[in-house]
Protein backbone atom coordinates (compact mmCIF):
# COMPACT_ATOMS: atom_id res chain seq x y z
CA UNK A 1 0.00 0.00 0.00
CA UNK A 2 2.74 2.40 1.02
CA UNK A 3 4.76 1.46 -2.09
CA UNK A 4 1.81 2.18 -4.36
CA UNK A 5 1.35 5.48 -2.58
CA UNK A 6 5.00 6.36 -3.10
CA UNK A 7 4.75 5.57 -6.81
CA UNK A 8 1.72 7.79 -7.17
CA UNK A 9 3.48 10.58 -5.31
CA UNK A 10 6.41 10.31 -7.72
CA UNK A 11 3.99 10.27 -10.70
CA UNK A 12 5.20 6.87 -11.89
CA UNK A 13 2.89 4.18 -13.22
CA UNK A 14 3.94 0.57 -13.86
CA UNK A 15 2.80 0.79 -17.50
CA UNK A 16 5.02 3.81 -18.03
CA UNK A 17 7.97 1.94 -16.56
CA UNK A 18 7.32 -0.95 -18.94
CA UNK A 19 7.10 1.43 -21.94
CA UNK A 20 10.31 3.15 -20.94
CA UNK A 21 12.01 -0.22 -20.72
CA UNK A 22 10.92 -1.12 -24.26
CA UNK A 23 12.08 2.24 -25.62
CA UNK A 24 15.49 1.84 -24.03
CA UNK A 25 15.85 -1.64 -25.55
CA UNK A 26 14.89 -0.31 -29.01
CA UNK A 27 17.32 2.60 -28.72
CA UNK A 28 20.14 0.25 -27.74
CA UNK A 29 19.28 -2.12 -30.60
CA UNK A 30 19.03 0.77 -33.08
CA UNK A 31 22.34 2.21 -31.93
CA UNK A 32 23.98 -1.18 -32.24
CA UNK A 33 22.65 -1.56 -35.81
CA UNK A 34 23.71 1.95 -36.79
CA UNK A 35 27.17 1.42 -35.34
CA UNK A 36 27.42 -1.87 -37.15
CA UNK A 37 26.62 -0.33 -40.53
CA UNK A 38 28.28 3.04 -40.20
CA UNK A 39 31.09 2.57 -37.71
CA UNK A 40 32.33 -0.96 -38.27
CA UNK A 41 35.48 -1.95 -36.38
CA UNK A 42 38.58 -3.53 -37.87
CA UNK A 43 40.58 -6.38 -36.32
CA UNK A 44 42.30 -3.92 -33.97
CA UNK A 45 38.97 -2.55 -32.76
CA UNK A 46 39.38 0.72 -34.66
CA UNK A 47 36.46 2.29 -36.58
CA UNK A 48 36.50 1.42 -40.29
CA UNK A 49 36.37 4.55 -42.53
CA UNK A 50 32.94 4.95 -44.13
CA UNK A 51 34.40 4.54 -47.61
CA UNK A 52 35.82 1.11 -46.70
CA UNK A 53 32.57 -0.43 -45.42
CA UNK A 54 31.05 -3.24 -47.55
CA UNK A 55 28.00 -1.07 -48.37
CA UNK A 56 30.15 1.79 -49.66
CA UNK A 57 32.30 -0.57 -51.69
CA UNK A 58 29.19 -2.16 -53.22
CA UNK A 59 27.91 1.28 -54.22
CA UNK A 60 31.21 2.05 -55.92
CA UNK A 61 31.28 -1.34 -57.65
CA UNK A 62 28.00 -0.66 -59.45
CA UNK A 63 29.65 2.29 -61.24
CA UNK A 64 32.58 0.05 -62.17
CA UNK A 65 30.13 -2.51 -63.59
CA UNK A 66 28.45 0.22 -65.65
CA UNK A 67 31.79 1.45 -66.97
CA UNK A 68 32.71 -2.11 -67.99
CA UNK A 69 29.59 -2.60 -70.13
CA UNK A 70 30.35 -3.39 -73.77
CA UNK A 71 27.43 -5.23 -75.37
CA UNK A 72 24.06 -5.28 -73.61
CA UNK A 73 20.28 -5.08 -73.73
CA UNK A 74 18.34 -3.07 -71.14
CA UNK A 75 14.67 -2.36 -70.49
CA UNK A 76 13.53 0.06 -67.82
CA UNK A 77 11.05 2.76 -66.92
CA UNK A 78 11.61 6.19 -65.41
CA UNK A 79 9.09 8.06 -63.31
CA UNK A 80 9.78 11.72 -62.66
CA UNK A 81 7.18 13.97 -61.04
CA UNK A 82 4.46 11.54 -62.08
CA UNK A 83 5.53 11.43 -65.76
CA UNK A 84 6.54 7.97 -66.99
CA UNK A 85 9.03 7.15 -69.75
CA UNK A 86 10.01 3.67 -70.96
CA UNK A 87 13.34 2.76 -72.51
CA UNK A 88 14.77 -0.10 -74.55
CA UNK A 89 18.51 0.19 -75.14
CA UNK A 90 20.73 -2.26 -77.03
CA UNK A 91 24.34 -2.37 -78.15
CA UNK A 92 26.07 -4.78 -80.47
CA UNK A 93 29.65 -3.92 -81.41
CA UNK A 94 29.73 -0.40 -82.83
CA UNK A 95 25.95 -0.22 -83.32
CA UNK A 96 23.51 1.00 -80.68
CA UNK A 97 19.74 1.44 -80.55
CA UNK A 98 17.43 3.40 -78.26
CA UNK A 99 13.63 3.20 -78.17
CA UNK A 100 11.99 5.80 -75.92
CA UNK A 101 8.26 6.01 -75.27
CA UNK A 102 6.81 8.88 -73.24
CA UNK A 103 3.76 11.13 -73.11
CA UNK A 104 5.36 13.07 -76.00
CA UNK A 105 5.32 10.07 -78.31
CA UNK A 106 7.84 7.46 -79.44
CA UNK A 107 11.43 8.25 -80.36
CA UNK A 108 13.68 5.62 -81.90
CA UNK A 109 17.34 6.13 -82.75
CA UNK A 110 19.96 4.04 -84.54
CA UNK A 111 23.61 4.88 -83.88
CA UNK A 112 26.77 3.73 -85.65
CA UNK A 113 30.37 4.76 -86.22
CA UNK A 114 29.47 7.68 -88.52
CA UNK A 115 27.10 10.10 -86.79
CA UNK A 116 25.99 11.58 -90.12
CA UNK A 117 24.51 8.14 -90.92
CA UNK A 118 22.64 7.88 -87.61
CA UNK A 119 18.87 7.59 -88.03
CA UNK A 120 16.07 8.95 -85.85
CA UNK A 121 12.31 8.29 -85.96
CA UNK A 122 9.45 10.12 -84.25
CA UNK A 123 5.93 8.74 -83.91
CA UNK A 124 3.55 11.48 -82.80
CA UNK A 125 -0.12 12.16 -83.36
CA UNK A 126 -0.67 9.05 -85.46
CA UNK A 127 2.28 9.72 -87.80
CA UNK A 128 5.78 8.21 -87.87
CA UNK A 129 8.63 9.76 -89.81
CA UNK A 130 12.32 8.85 -89.97
CA UNK A 131 15.42 10.59 -91.29
CA UNK A 132 19.19 10.29 -91.45
CA UNK A 133 21.11 12.94 -89.53
CA UNK A 134 23.19 14.01 -92.55
CA UNK A 135 24.73 17.39 -91.58
CA UNK A 136 21.54 18.87 -90.13
CA UNK A 137 22.33 20.42 -86.74
CA UNK A 138 18.71 20.18 -85.54
CA UNK A 139 18.44 16.46 -86.25
CA UNK A 140 21.88 15.87 -84.73
CA UNK A 141 20.68 17.73 -81.63
CA UNK A 142 17.69 15.39 -81.28
CA UNK A 143 19.96 12.35 -81.67
CA UNK A 144 22.45 13.76 -79.16
CA UNK A 145 19.74 14.06 -76.50
CA UNK A 146 18.56 10.49 -77.10
CA UNK A 147 22.13 9.21 -77.00
CA UNK A 148 22.48 10.42 -73.40
CA UNK A 149 20.45 7.35 -72.40
CA UNK A 150 23.24 5.04 -73.63
CA UNK A 151 25.59 3.92 -70.82
CA UNK A 152 28.76 5.98 -70.99
CA UNK A 153 32.02 4.68 -69.52
CA UNK A 154 33.50 8.12 -68.77
CA UNK A 155 30.29 9.25 -67.05
CA UNK A 156 30.15 6.12 -64.88
CA UNK A 157 33.76 6.61 -63.76
CA UNK A 158 33.13 10.29 -63.05
CA UNK A 159 30.07 9.39 -60.95
CA UNK A 160 32.12 6.80 -59.08
CA UNK A 161 34.72 9.42 -58.18
CA UNK A 162 32.02 11.80 -56.97
CA UNK A 163 30.33 9.05 -54.92
CA UNK A 164 33.68 8.25 -53.27
CA UNK A 165 34.25 11.95 -52.54
CA UNK A 166 30.79 12.43 -51.00
CA UNK A 167 31.07 9.32 -48.79
CA UNK A 168 34.58 10.22 -47.65
CA UNK A 169 33.55 13.76 -46.75
CA UNK A 170 30.37 12.61 -44.95
CA UNK A 171 27.85 14.23 -47.33
CA UNK A 172 26.49 10.70 -47.79
CA UNK A 173 25.40 8.63 -44.81
CA UNK A 174 24.47 5.00 -45.44
CA UNK A 175 21.37 4.22 -43.36
CA UNK A 176 20.12 0.79 -44.40
CA UNK A 177 21.50 -2.36 -46.02
CA UNK A 178 19.38 -5.44 -46.68
CA UNK A 179 18.63 -8.18 -49.22
CA UNK A 180 15.51 -7.97 -51.36
CA UNK A 181 14.22 -9.61 -54.54
CA UNK A 182 12.84 -7.18 -57.10
CA UNK A 183 11.58 -7.88 -60.65
CA UNK A 184 13.36 -11.23 -60.59
CA UNK A 185 16.70 -9.75 -59.50
CA UNK A 186 18.36 -10.98 -56.32
CA UNK A 187 19.39 -7.56 -55.08
CA UNK A 188 21.10 -5.79 -52.21
CA UNK A 189 19.12 -2.79 -51.04
CA UNK A 190 21.17 0.20 -49.88
CA UNK A 191 19.58 3.42 -48.62
CA UNK A 192 21.53 6.57 -47.90
CA UNK A 193 20.92 10.24 -47.24
CA UNK A 194 22.71 12.96 -49.19
CA UNK A 195 23.19 16.47 -47.86
CA UNK A 196 25.55 18.80 -49.71
CA UNK A 197 25.39 21.23 -46.81
CA UNK A 198 27.70 18.91 -44.90
CA UNK A 199 30.49 20.02 -47.26
CA UNK A 200 32.59 23.13 -46.97
CA UNK A 201 32.64 25.66 -49.79
CA UNK A 202 36.04 24.33 -50.83
CA UNK A 203 34.75 20.76 -50.89
CA UNK A 204 31.71 21.80 -52.94
CA UNK A 205 33.97 23.43 -55.49
CA UNK A 206 36.15 20.29 -55.59
CA UNK A 207 33.01 18.24 -56.30
CA UNK A 208 32.10 20.59 -59.15
CA UNK A 209 29.06 21.98 -57.32
CA UNK A 210 28.45 25.72 -56.96
CA UNK A 211 27.62 26.80 -53.38
CA UNK A 212 24.72 28.80 -54.89
CA UNK A 213 23.30 25.78 -56.74
CA UNK A 214 19.68 24.82 -55.93
CA UNK A 215 21.13 21.37 -55.14
CA UNK A 216 22.65 23.05 -52.08
CA UNK A 217 20.27 25.90 -51.26
CA UNK A 218 16.83 24.53 -52.16
CA UNK A 219 16.93 20.72 -51.82
CA UNK A 220 16.41 19.09 -48.41
CA UNK A 221 15.69 15.64 -46.94
CA UNK A 222 17.24 13.86 -49.89
CA UNK A 223 17.18 10.07 -49.60
CA UNK A 224 18.31 7.62 -52.28
CA UNK A 225 17.75 3.88 -52.34
CA UNK A 226 19.57 1.51 -54.70
CA UNK A 227 18.71 -2.11 -55.42
CA UNK A 228 21.92 -3.61 -56.82
CA UNK A 229 21.63 -6.80 -58.88
CA UNK A 230 23.81 -9.53 -57.38
CA UNK A 231 24.69 -11.04 -60.77
CA UNK A 232 25.52 -8.03 -62.97
CA UNK A 233 26.34 -5.62 -60.11
CA UNK A 234 24.26 -3.05 -61.99
CA UNK A 235 21.50 -0.98 -60.40
CA UNK A 236 18.18 -2.83 -60.82
CA UNK A 237 16.18 0.00 -59.29
CA UNK A 238 16.75 3.44 -57.80
CA UNK A 239 14.33 5.68 -55.90
CA UNK A 240 15.19 9.24 -54.90
CA UNK A 241 12.95 11.35 -52.68
CA UNK A 242 13.59 14.94 -51.64
CA UNK A 243 12.01 18.32 -51.04
CA UNK A 244 12.57 21.17 -53.48
CA UNK A 245 11.69 24.49 -51.88
CA UNK A 246 9.51 22.57 -49.45
CA UNK A 247 7.62 20.60 -52.14
CA UNK A 248 7.98 16.81 -52.13
CA UNK A 249 9.63 15.31 -55.25
CA UNK A 250 10.22 11.73 -56.33
CA UNK A 251 12.27 10.05 -59.05
CA UNK A 252 12.33 6.33 -59.93
CA UNK A 253 14.16 4.13 -62.39
CA UNK A 254 13.20 0.47 -62.46
CA UNK A 255 14.80 -2.19 -64.68
CA UNK A 256 12.90 -5.18 -66.04
CA UNK A 257 15.64 -6.65 -68.26
CA UNK A 258 19.42 -6.52 -67.82
CA UNK A 259 21.45 -8.61 -70.26
CA UNK A 260 25.21 -8.14 -70.52
CA UNK A 261 25.52 -9.70 -73.96
CA UNK A 262 25.25 -8.53 -77.57
CA UNK A 263 21.74 -7.32 -78.33
CA UNK A 264 19.70 -8.32 -81.36
CA UNK A 265 19.11 -4.85 -82.84
CA UNK A 266 16.19 -4.04 -85.16
CA UNK A 267 17.05 -3.02 -88.75
CA UNK A 268 17.19 0.63 -89.71
CA UNK A 269 13.89 1.83 -91.19
CA UNK A 270 13.34 2.43 -94.89
CA UNK A 271 11.48 5.28 -96.56
CA UNK A 272 13.52 8.05 -94.94
CA UNK A 273 12.58 11.69 -95.46
CA UNK A 274 15.12 14.51 -95.73
CA UNK A 275 16.77 15.77 -92.55
CA UNK A 276 15.29 19.26 -93.03
CA UNK A 277 11.76 17.83 -93.41
CA UNK A 278 12.21 15.75 -90.26
CA UNK A 279 13.47 18.78 -88.33
CA UNK A 280 10.34 20.71 -89.34
CA UNK A 281 8.12 17.74 -88.37
CA UNK A 282 9.86 17.38 -85.01
CA UNK A 283 9.58 21.09 -84.19
CA UNK A 284 5.92 21.11 -85.18
CA UNK A 285 5.27 18.07 -82.97
CA UNK A 286 7.02 19.69 -80.02
CA UNK A 287 4.99 22.85 -80.49
CA UNK A 288 1.77 20.84 -80.62
CA UNK A 289 2.75 18.86 -77.52
CA UNK A 290 3.60 21.99 -75.54
CA UNK A 291 0.27 23.51 -76.54
CA UNK A 292 -1.53 20.37 -75.34
CA UNK A 293 0.34 20.51 -72.05
CA UNK A 294 -0.62 24.19 -71.69
CA UNK A 295 -4.27 23.16 -71.84
CA UNK A 296 -3.69 20.09 -69.66
CA UNK A 297 -2.52 22.10 -66.64
CA UNK A 298 -5.68 24.21 -66.64
CA UNK A 299 -8.93 23.14 -65.00
CA UNK A 300 -12.63 22.93 -65.77
CA UNK A 301 -14.11 25.43 -68.22
CA UNK A 302 -10.79 27.14 -68.95
CA UNK A 303 -9.21 23.81 -69.85
CA UNK A 304 -12.05 22.86 -72.22
CA UNK A 305 -12.03 26.26 -73.96
CA UNK A 306 -8.27 25.95 -74.37
CA UNK A 307 -8.81 22.64 -76.18
CA UNK A 308 -11.41 24.27 -78.47
CA UNK A 309 -8.91 26.95 -79.51
CA UNK A 310 -6.15 24.38 -79.99
CA UNK A 311 -8.41 22.02 -81.95
CA UNK A 312 -9.32 24.87 -84.29
CA UNK A 313 -5.70 25.94 -84.67
CA UNK A 314 -4.42 22.41 -85.34
CA UNK A 315 -7.57 21.31 -87.21
CA UNK A 316 -7.47 18.09 -85.20
CA UNK A 317 -10.59 16.44 -83.83
CA UNK A 318 -8.43 14.31 -81.50
CA UNK A 319 -7.95 17.44 -79.39
CA UNK A 320 -11.71 17.82 -78.97
CA UNK A 321 -11.92 14.32 -77.48
CA UNK A 322 -10.09 15.60 -74.39
CA UNK A 323 -12.96 17.98 -73.55
CA UNK A 324 -15.12 16.87 -70.61
CA UNK A 325 -18.06 19.25 -71.07
CA UNK A 326 -20.50 17.75 -73.63
CA UNK A 327 -21.65 21.12 -75.03
CA UNK A 328 -18.12 22.47 -75.46
CA UNK A 329 -17.05 19.15 -77.02
CA UNK A 330 -19.77 19.56 -79.67
CA UNK A 331 -18.67 23.15 -80.33
CA UNK A 332 -15.09 22.00 -80.84
CA UNK A 333 -16.11 19.16 -83.17
CA UNK A 334 -18.30 21.53 -85.19
CA UNK A 335 -15.41 23.99 -85.66
CA UNK A 336 -12.97 21.27 -86.76
CA UNK A 337 -15.53 19.72 -89.13
CA UNK A 338 -16.14 23.13 -90.73
CA UNK A 339 -12.41 23.85 -91.11
CA UNK A 340 -11.65 20.43 -92.60
CA UNK A 341 -14.95 19.86 -94.49
CA UNK A 342 -15.19 16.53 -92.68
CA UNK A 343 -18.83 15.41 -92.76
CA UNK A 344 -17.98 12.24 -90.82
CA UNK A 345 -17.38 14.35 -87.70
CA UNK A 346 -20.95 15.65 -87.93
CA UNK A 347 -22.22 12.12 -87.30
CA UNK A 348 -20.51 12.19 -83.88
CA UNK A 349 -22.69 15.09 -82.72
CA UNK A 350 -26.13 15.25 -81.14
CA UNK A 351 -27.20 18.82 -80.42
CA UNK A 352 -25.17 20.52 -83.19
CA UNK A 353 -25.41 17.80 -85.85
CA UNK A 354 -27.62 19.86 -88.19
CA UNK A 355 -25.45 22.95 -87.79
CA UNK A 356 -22.41 20.82 -88.60
CA UNK A 357 -23.89 19.45 -91.83
CA UNK A 358 -24.90 22.94 -92.97
CA UNK A 359 -21.39 24.27 -92.23
CA UNK A 360 -19.80 21.55 -94.34
CA UNK A 361 -22.34 22.00 -97.15
CA UNK A 362 -21.53 25.72 -97.21
CA UNK A 363 -17.95 24.84 -98.16
CA UNK A 364 -18.47 21.75 -100.34
CA UNK A 365 -21.86 22.25 -101.96
CA UNK A 366 -22.87 18.64 -101.10
CA UNK A 367 -26.65 18.91 -101.31
CA UNK A 368 -27.09 15.25 -100.30
CA UNK A 369 -26.07 16.14 -96.74
CA UNK A 370 -29.20 18.27 -96.42
CA UNK A 371 -31.21 15.04 -96.41
CA UNK A 372 -29.54 14.08 -93.11
CA UNK A 373 -30.98 17.02 -91.17
CA UNK A 374 -33.13 16.23 -88.14
CA UNK A 375 -34.87 19.59 -88.19
CA UNK A 376 -36.85 19.85 -91.45
CA UNK A 377 -37.27 23.62 -91.00
CA UNK A 378 -33.52 23.99 -91.69
CA UNK A 379 -33.65 22.26 -95.09
CA UNK A 380 -34.04 25.53 -97.03
CA UNK A 381 -31.12 27.03 -95.09
CA UNK A 382 -29.08 23.97 -96.09
CA UNK A 383 -30.12 24.31 -99.77
CA UNK A 384 -29.00 27.94 -99.79
CA UNK A 385 -25.72 26.87 -98.17
CA UNK A 386 -25.33 24.22 -100.88
CA UNK A 387 -25.66 26.84 -103.61
CA UNK A 388 -23.03 28.99 -101.92
CA UNK A 389 -20.78 25.97 -101.52
CA UNK A 390 -21.07 25.01 -105.18
CA UNK A 391 -20.00 28.55 -106.13
CA UNK A 392 -16.92 28.21 -103.88
CA UNK A 393 -16.04 24.85 -105.41
CA UNK A 394 -16.44 26.21 -108.95
CA UNK A 395 -14.26 29.23 -108.15
CA UNK A 396 -11.54 27.01 -106.69
CA UNK A 397 -11.68 24.72 -109.73
CA UNK A 398 -11.24 27.73 -112.01
CA UNK A 399 -8.26 28.94 -109.96
CA UNK A 400 -6.58 25.54 -110.20
CA UNK A 401 -7.28 25.41 -113.96
CA UNK A 402 -5.57 28.77 -114.48
CA UNK A 403 -2.62 27.52 -112.42
CA UNK A 404 -2.39 24.34 -114.49
CA UNK A 405 -2.50 26.40 -117.70
CA UNK A 406 0.59 28.26 -116.51
CA UNK A 407 2.54 25.06 -115.88
CA UNK A 408 5.00 24.10 -118.59
CA UNK A 409 5.62 20.38 -118.13
CA UNK A 410 4.02 17.12 -117.08
CA UNK A 411 7.10 14.88 -117.08
CA UNK A 412 10.90 15.20 -117.07
CA UNK A 413 10.93 14.48 -120.80
CA UNK A 414 9.09 17.79 -121.36
CA UNK A 415 12.21 19.68 -120.22
CA UNK A 416 15.62 20.34 -121.79
CA UNK A 417 18.99 21.89 -120.87
CA UNK A 418 20.22 24.95 -122.80
CA UNK A 419 22.84 27.69 -122.44
CA UNK A 420 26.56 27.89 -123.24
CA UNK A 421 27.33 26.23 -119.87
CA UNK A 422 24.13 24.16 -119.74
CA UNK A 423 22.92 26.55 -117.05
CA UNK A 424 19.23 26.71 -118.00
CA UNK A 425 16.48 24.09 -117.60
CA UNK A 426 13.49 25.06 -119.75
CA UNK A 427 10.47 23.48 -121.52
CA UNK A 428 11.53 21.54 -124.62
CA UNK A 429 9.41 23.82 -126.84
CA UNK A 430 11.15 26.96 -125.54
CA UNK A 431 12.70 28.82 -128.49
CA UNK A 432 14.27 31.77 -126.67
CA UNK A 433 17.90 32.79 -127.25
CA UNK A 434 19.95 32.81 -124.05
CA UNK A 435 22.98 35.05 -123.45
CA UNK A 436 26.53 33.69 -123.24
CA UNK A 437 27.66 33.68 -119.61
CA UNK A 438 30.98 33.12 -117.88
CA UNK A 439 32.05 32.65 -114.26
CA UNK A 440 33.12 29.94 -111.81
CA UNK A 441 29.56 29.27 -110.59
CA UNK A 442 28.54 27.90 -114.00
CA UNK A 443 30.62 24.77 -113.43
CA UNK A 444 28.24 23.83 -110.59
CA UNK A 445 25.46 23.08 -113.11
CA UNK A 446 27.49 20.34 -114.81
CA UNK A 447 25.97 17.32 -113.05
CA UNK A 448 22.47 18.60 -112.27
CA UNK A 449 19.34 16.85 -113.56
CA UNK A 450 16.82 18.94 -115.47
CA UNK A 451 13.41 17.73 -114.24
CA UNK A 452 9.72 18.59 -114.13
CA UNK A 453 8.94 19.62 -110.57
CA UNK A 454 5.29 20.32 -109.68
CA UNK A 455 4.54 21.30 -113.28
CA UNK A 456 7.56 23.51 -113.85
CA UNK A 457 10.96 22.76 -115.44
CA UNK A 458 13.96 23.28 -113.17
CA UNK A 459 17.21 21.80 -111.95
CA UNK A 460 17.19 19.28 -109.11
CA UNK A 461 19.73 21.13 -106.99
CA UNK A 462 21.62 18.78 -104.68
CA UNK A 463 23.75 19.44 -101.61
CA UNK A 464 26.83 19.02 -103.85
CA UNK A 465 25.55 21.90 -106.00
CA UNK A 466 25.20 24.25 -103.04
CA UNK A 467 28.65 23.28 -101.76
CA UNK A 468 30.07 24.04 -105.21
CA UNK A 469 28.35 27.45 -105.30
CA UNK A 470 29.63 28.28 -101.81
CA UNK A 471 33.23 27.50 -102.83
CA UNK A 472 32.86 29.46 -106.07
CA UNK A 473 31.44 32.49 -104.24
CA UNK A 474 34.23 32.25 -101.68
CA UNK A 475 36.74 32.29 -104.54
CA UNK A 476 35.07 35.31 -106.12
CA UNK A 477 35.23 37.22 -102.83
CA UNK A 478 38.92 36.41 -102.42
CA UNK A 479 39.57 37.51 -106.02
CA UNK A 480 37.65 40.74 -105.42
CA UNK A 481 39.57 41.55 -102.22
CA UNK A 482 42.87 40.75 -103.92
CA UNK A 483 42.01 43.11 -106.76
CA UNK A 484 41.09 45.82 -104.26
CA UNK A 485 44.53 45.55 -102.67
CA UNK A 486 46.23 45.72 -106.10
CA UNK A 487 44.17 48.76 -107.13
CA UNK A 488 45.05 50.54 -103.92
CA UNK A 489 48.76 49.75 -104.38
CA UNK A 490 48.72 51.01 -107.98
CA UNK A 491 46.99 54.19 -106.89
CA UNK A 492 49.63 54.84 -104.21
CA UNK A 493 52.46 54.20 -106.69
CA UNK A 494 50.96 56.64 -109.23
CA UNK A 495 50.63 59.33 -106.57
CA UNK A 496 54.13 59.03 -105.02
CA UNK A 497 56.25 57.72 -107.89
CA UNK A 498 58.89 55.00 -107.65
CA UNK A 499 60.56 54.41 -104.27
CA UNK A 500 58.33 56.98 -102.59
CA UNK A 501 59.35 59.95 -104.77
CA UNK A 502 56.57 62.43 -105.71
CA UNK A 503 54.98 61.69 -109.05
CA UNK A 504 55.94 64.03 -111.89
Amino acid sequence: MNQDKEKKQLGIDSRVLLLLGVVVILLIAGAAYFLKENSQLNARGEPVPAIDTPAAQLLLSTYEAGAALKDYYLEYRELSDGVESRYQIGKNGTSSWVNLTSNFGNLEAFFGENESSDVVCLAYGGERRCAMAENNSDVKGVLSNIKKAIPDRALYLSQKDQMRFLITNKAITIEEVSSEKINGFEATKISYSLDYRQLTVKQLMEAGISPDSPEVTSVTNRKITYWIDGESKLVAKVVATYYLNGVAQRYEREYFVIKTEAAQLPPKPEGLISASSFAAYYQSSVKDFVSMQTCEIQKGYERDKCYVALGAERKKWEVCKKITNATIYEQCTLVVAQLTNNKVLCEKLDILKDDCYISVVKNTGEYELCKKLKNSSLVQVCINASIEGQKKVAAEAERLKRLMDQKNCAADSDCKVVGNARQYCVPKNDTRTFPVETGPILQCYANLSCICNSGFCGFNKTSAYYECVAKAEEGLIEEFLSQQVKDKANKTTNETGPEGAPAA
